[in-house]
């Protein structure tokens, strides 16, 4: 009786291992049946464009397409996107299950701070991240789970590319079940898609109130023309990304090259179609000097603006480093991302001159010329920050040219030991040299020298070349006229005095 005891005692002790195994196995097969293989192709269209219903609109499931069938869209990686388990938030709404997703993808936000965080995966290779999620939620038991998907981070070096999404991908809620098997390998695909527009764009501003330089085979503008001292006003079109929240630091960083002083104290940062100040944003300006700057923004402030388009305004003056025949085409940047250029350029002019000996051609120093308007009625004066036109004194006379009687700050060239200057910081058009000291020994100019500046003038094969005679010698103006002059003379005076002698032999007969 004690040995039949025993063995129904051991009998108890197995019995309930024994059916352990037996609802174990087919718990783990069920478990390994039971979890949805989910891949997400990430893609980024055009502002421009309309956004094409692939699978992931409105829980739309299926297999790989091809690249024909994206319809333009662009595969991005470096886009971080979150699987959030809202199951419960789903259990409470009420309504059909197409309603309840709708109110969950309506206030994703709500329902991800609600929720679980299941996953977070990051785009990579062909644009692609995948996701194995279990059909059962692991928060709420026995509940079939609910997910929502959301696009937590947007913006990558591959959207920098001078774009940056102005509408991210809509949140995706999957009920399970879903009505689809997949496996590791053979999952189900969705396809979020964003919307992207360029990020950034700087051009002039009143661009019609300038010269400007036109390639009249395109009939579009190449340069802008601009002198010395003329001000000139710059806006940037910057474009916030949607997920700017998210983001670290959002920075616009302006290089100006040195031909343009910036008007720090203009600077103006509002929306596009307000008036309205963008709050939470900051100067700094470059550690070395360089007209380089800084806008630093705080991303944490521009909620307001996600997905819109702020422009930055500010003032500039072309200064005497701007040399003529070049150009200026100021660059921005976003977080050290490339650089864009500006999209009209700008550039002044000059001219080049040589001061010779008429018969020799040799270069004469220490003639000195003001630069004088096309009639000479004006000449040119420098006040420190740019150039201005003044009225010459209506009884002005070159040959007794008295400093005194024109402005301190009068633009006076003088020509070098071999008679070389120049004049820069002009905009296109005629102007005049007049001569008011010529080179020792020789005659001062009777007429203003005549030139023009265009964007070839400064060119070192383009120099003009002005002559003066030796004292004595009739004064001329560069060309060959007096020596015409001066032949047609001599030959009417070796006339003369044939005549003359001639006649004087007639008289002695």
């Amino acid at each position: 009786m004690n040995k039949l005891r025993h063995i129904f005692a051991a009998l108890l002790l197995v019995l309930p291992l024994a059916f352990t195994g037996l609802t174990g196995m087919p718990s783990a097969k069920a478990a390994s049946n039971e979890t949805a293989y989910i891949r997400l192709h990430k893609l980024a269209f055009g502002s421009d464009q309309t956004l094409p219903d692939l699978p992931g609109s409105d829980d739309l499931l299926g297999k790989e397409l091809s690249d024909n069938q994206l319809q333009g869209g662009k595969k991005l990686n470096g886009v971080e996107f979150t699987v959030y388990d809202v199951t419960n938030s789903y259990q409470h709404l009420s309504g059909t299950s197409a309603e309840r997703q709708k109110l969950i993808q309506d206030n994703a936000v709500k329902a991800a701070d609600g929720g679980y965080v299941v996953d977070s995966s990051t785009t990579k290779g062909e644009g692609t991240a995948d996701f194995a999620l279990p059909v059962k939620s692991t928060h709420e038991a026995g509940k079939n789970a609910v997910y929502l998907i959301r696009e937590t981070k947007s913006i990558s070096e591959e959207i920098n590319d001078n774009q940056s999404v102005v509408k991210t991908a809509d949140p995706i809620v999957l009920v399970m079940p879903l009505n689809q098997a997949s496996t590791k390998g053979n999952p189900l695909h969705i396809y979020p898609k964003n919307q992207t527009k360029k990020t950034l764009t700087k051009d002039l501003n009143k661009l019609d109130s300038l010269d400007k330089i036109i390639d009249k085979k395109h009939s579009n503008i190449t340069d802008a023309v601009l002198g010395y001292g003329d001000e000139v006003s710059y806006t940037v079109s910057v474009v916030v990304p949607a997920d700017i929240t998210s983001l670290d630091k959002f920075d616009v960083t302006d290089t100006p090259d040195d031909g343009l002083k910036i008007d720090t104290s203009s600077i103006l940062i509002h929306g596009e179609q307000s008036s309205v100040t963008v709050p939470g944003w900051q100067f700094t300006p470059a550690p070395d000097g360089s007209p380089k700057f800084t806008i630093n923004f705080d991303t944490s402030k521009l909620a307001d603006y996600a997905g819109k388009t702020i422009l930055i305004t500010y003032n500039a003056t072309v200064n005497k480093k701007f040399e003529p025949g070049t150009t200026i085409n100021n660059h921005i940047s976003l977080n050290n991302q490339p650089k864009v250029h500006g999209t009209t350029p700008i550039t002044t002019g000059g001219a080049r001159f040589e001061k010779t000996d008429a018969d020799t051609g040799n270069g004469l120093k220490g003639a000195e010329f003001l630069v004088t308007s096309k009639d000479g009625k004006q000449y040119l004066t420098d006040t420190g920050t740019g150039y201005e036109w003044k009225e010459l004194p209506a009884n002005f006379d070159a040959e007794s040219y008295d400093p005194a009687a024109l402005e301190k700050t009068a633009v006076v060239l003088t020509s070098g030991k071999n008679g070389d200057f120049e004049v820069t910081g002009l905009g296109f058009g005629d102007y005049s040299l007049t001569e008011v000291k010529a080179p020792e020994g020789h005659a001062l100019l009777t007429e203003p020298q005549t030139f023009k500046v265009d964007k070839d003038s400064y060119d070192e094969d383009h120099v003009i070349k002005i002559a003066n005679a030796a004292e004595g010698v009739l004064p001329h103006t560069g060309g060959m006229g007096i020596y015409v002059i001066m032949i047609v003379g001599a030959v009417i005076i070796a006339a003369g005095i044939f005549f003359l002698k001639r006649n004087k032999r007639h008289e002695e007969i």
